[in-house]
């Protein structure tokens, strides 16, 4: 699983040779770092996104549904869910399982079962075809609705959502995309402390004058933000196996 936030920054001030009490801890105040983290977050969210899936009870003669604040969009809608699978959703344990090209296929403790879970979602795609029994949905990105239209025949009652949501735990990021946002955090942090140190030449010390390092860290950190929007997009792949 991905990195703490609270490790992020102590890996920070190890690399700036800062560590605990250092010059580093007072120019990367506790809010310009959460502002750090919280950048990283938006830039992971537009670039790539952090996908999972959520149960959505179905109610019966009920066509709209309102998503939760942390939605930023949603990709598609999985209906003819077993109650089982619903149930087993509704526990939240796919809430913290981002979905993508690195994650999707592979497992480790407790997670054995993605591959029954992939033939699931077959079987279910398969279904529809057959039946024609899947309601029509479209979401509303301004009111957070979605808006279900069934179609004729009838689906269980609940539905699995897959979403791209715009608030997430870091510590849930697999390793390479954990290594993306880890660096993406380091490199604004970079941008804060040079920022601070460009405005001063140097600074006065017992063995005379230190030379500031500011504006090197500054073009440091727009190289490494320029070449971490280069390889995001190169780790992009198919968010689900294809099913059907």
């Amino acid at each position: 699983m991905g990195t703490s936030v609270a490790n992020i920054k102590a890996e920070f001030l190890s690399d700036m040779g800062g560590g605990e009490g250092g010059l580093v801890t007072v120019e990367l105040s506790d809010v310009a770092f959460t502002n750090s983290v919280k950048a990283a977050k938006r830039w992971f969210t537009a670039k790539k996104g952090f996908i999972i899936y959520r149960p959505v009870t179905v109610v019966a003669g009920q066509l709209e549904y309102k998503m939760k604040d942390d939605v930023q969009q949603v990709l598609d809608v999985i209906f003819q869910v077993p109650t089982d699978v619903a149930a087993f959703f509704t526990m939240g344990f796919f809430d913290i399982i981002p979905y993508g090209p690195n994650s999707m296929m592979t497992s480790g403790p407790g997670m054995s079962n993605y591959s029954g879970f992939a033939q699931l979602l077959q079987a279910t795609e398969m279904r529809k075809r057959i039946f024609s029994v899947e309601p029509d949905w479209q979401y509303d990105q301004q009111t957070k609705l979605l808006h279900v239209t069934a179609r004729g025949g009838s689906f269980s009652a609940a539905m699995l959502v897959q979403l791209k949501v715009n608030d997430f735990d870091p510590g849930h990021l697999n390793d390479k995309d954990d290594y993306l946002f880890v660096r993406y955090v380091k490199a604004k942090c970079k941008e804060v402390v040079g920022r601070t140190r460009s405005k001063y030449d140097s600074l006065p010390g017992a063995g005379g004058p230190t030379t500031m390092d500011g504006n090197r860290l500054l073009d440091e950190a727009k190289e490494e933000l320029l070449a971490l929007d280069i390889e995001i997009f190169a780790s992009q792949g198919p968010d689900i196996p294809m099913i059907g």
